[in-house]
């Protein structure tokens, strides 16, 4: 069974052995999540993980009241190609 795992300063989707499958790094400051990186296991890629780690880190964002800073090449070509997320870019 996998299993979404919240930390402090990172989101990840571990399988049933505790293997990390897909994970989104990010650092809080002054009400915005920089989000620094994400990584999908290779043998996943191309299953819509990277997608579903930015929507997680848009309902965190949503809950906390947080903006959002995309900095990892990933994070900037979802919001690129999602602008209906924009409102909740820090520098929006």
């Amino acid at each position: 069974m996998k299993e979404w795992i919240n930390e402090e300063n990172r989101i990840y989707l571990k399988d049933e052995n505790n293997n990390i499958l897909a994970s989104v790094d990010f650092v809080a400051h002054d009400s915005i999540y920089d989000i620094t990186h994400t990584n999908v296991d290779p043998s996943f890629r191309n299953q819509g993980l990277a997608g579903k780690l930015m929507l997680k880190m848009i309902d965190k964002a949503k809950k906390d009241n947080f903006k959002i800073n995309p900095i990892c090449s990933y994070a900037v070509s979802f919001f690129d190609r999602f602008d209906k997320y924009n409102y909740l870019l820090a520098n929006d």
